[in-house]
């Protein structure tokens, strides 16, 4: 057994190779009902004021309520030829500094199925859209933090299949990414686990993860948020998006259920920046993570894991990140 730690979010990894473990992860069939590496609160995305994470599930939940985004409407223009809802925000309905009204909140959502898969013109759209919405939200005085986020296939309880993005507003900057800018988070310069290099950014496997697949994206040079990008490093995000999306269907032979976020700067300023440890040095970064060990073979957790806070995953990051290198599109 091996033991490594990861600081940045209180969770310790042992990567466990002891052949029982493997035996039992192999033939234990998948259940939507049973408890799997996403939280149950989180499951389908249905309790949107409670956060806990898979890093520390348990933690006290909070009942901070997430800021009321306005209702809005998006072009074909904005994002091209991908279907939205009504709910997707291209342009605020209320002024940017009203304060929520006490309705319930209205989220952002996005079928990014054609964006993320299609033609690097409608990418370019979609993460133009990611970084509008985060600099509109981010401007109100009532939110701290924002999360753009996705969700594809139903074993991260995805009530669809397909791959499909929301945006949070949040009145404070949540634990986690707090924990990570505190920590001082930057890209990982082992070669080891690198998958892939191109156009300014690296993707490569944390050195641990309570998830058997995790991948974290990064520029190599900081930036600390979508907004700072330009043309040329919006695209070279794409790009190598589109790259590690791939390798990971590949790797499984065919689609897989993943969730994705994007660990940005806190939207603050003057005194209140500085009170946020770390705040001044963030580095944009997106973590990619499965719940699949193999294709089709969940990833469970155990009370023990639970209890301590220390998972045991059987998947060693060097050797993940050489497959992940090996497979193409």
């Amino acid at each position: 057994m091996h033991h490594r730690a990861q600081p940045r979010v209180d969770a310790h990894v042992a990567r466990v190779m002891r052949r029982w473990f493997s035996h039992q992860a192999e033939t234990r069939a998948p259940d939507a009902a049973s408890k799997t590496c996403s939280d149950p609160d989180l499951a389908r995305n249905e309790t949107r004021e409670r956060a806990a994470t898979f890093d520390n599930p348990g933690a006290r939940a909070t009942t901070r309520s997430l800021v009321g985004v306005s209702s809005v409407q998006c072009t074909n223009e904005s994002l091209p030829s991908s279907s939205t809802k009504s709910t997707t925000a291209c342009s605020p309905s209320a002024p940017l500094n009203s304060r929520p009204s006490g309705r319930t909140p209205t989220i952002t959502d996005v079928d990014e199925r054609e964006p993320l898969t299609g033609a690097p013109a409608q990418l370019s759209a979609l993460i133009d859209l990611w970084a509008q919405r985060t600099e509109s939200l981010g401007a109100r005085n009532d939110v701290d933090y924002v999360l753009v986020f996705e969700n594809s296939g139903r074993e991260v309880g995805a009530t669809i299949d397909h791959p499909h993005g929301q945006i949070y507003a949040f009145d404070h900057v949540p634990d986690r990414p707090a924990r990570r800018l505190a920590a001082g988070w930057k890209p990982d310069p082992t070669t080891d686990r690198l998958i892939s290099q191109r156009d300014g950014w690296a993707a490569t496997v944390p050195s641990s993860s309570p998830y058997p697949l995790a991948v974290e994206i990064a520029p190599i040079e900081r930036l600390p948020d979508l907004m700072s990008m330009n043309a040329e490093q919006r695209f070279g995000f794409g790009a190598i998006l589109q790259d590690v999306l791939a390798r990971i269907e590949q790797l499984h032979g065919g689609p897989t259920p993943t969730m994705m976020w994007f660990n940005q700067r806190p939207t603050l300023d003057g005194k209140r920046a500085r009170d946020v440890e770390g705040c001044a040095d963030a580095w944009f970064n997106v973590e990619i993570v499965s719940p699949w060990r193999a294709a089709g073979v969940m990833r469970y957790i155990a009370a023990a894991e639970v209890a301590t806070g220390e998972y045991f995953n059987p998947v060693v990051p060097e050797q993940l990140a050489s497959r992940l290198r090996d497979a193409s599109r």
